[in-house]
């Protein structure tokens, strides 16, 4: 079975929030915090349509 990293709410929140109000790509935060862009991408799209609420853990 695969481990996932799973990352705080509080970590995505904070570089969703980067990439919004301070205009960082996506890249830029990858490339300083060893993460895929494309994820960053994904949080940014979950936080447009359902806010800051669709961040957090899902819960089984």
């Amino acid at each position: 079975m695969i481990k996932r990293n799973s990352r705080s709410f509080e970590f995505k929140l904070s570089c969703v929030k980067q990439m919004s109000e301070h205009y960082r790509s996506a890249k830029s935060l990858g490339k300083e915090f060893g993460i895929a862009y494309s994820l960053f991408e994904t949080w940014y799209r979950i936080y447009e349509h359902h806010g800051a609420s669709g961040l957090l853990p899902r819960t089984p």
